[in-house]
């Protein structure tokens, strides 16, 4: 028991949420690399064309 509680640690709540946040972002990340290098990414300029068509069409 006593090697259990040594290991334990306590955290503020804002630093638990900070600590989730930061591993969230870190997933999204690698999410992101891996479609970059599995190729499923689109340019940016006809990303912004189909949005600008969708608005121009649905005269939002």
């Amino acid at each position: 028991m006593t090697h259990m509680l040594s290991q334990l640690r306590i955290m503020s709540i804002e630093t638990f949420e900070c600590l989730v946040g930061k591993l969230e972002l870190y997933k999204l990340l690698d999410q992101g690399l891996d479609e970059v290098r599995t190729g499923k990414v689109l340019m940016a300029e006809g990303v912004f064309k189909q949005v600008e068509m969708k608005f121009v069409n649905e005269k939002i």
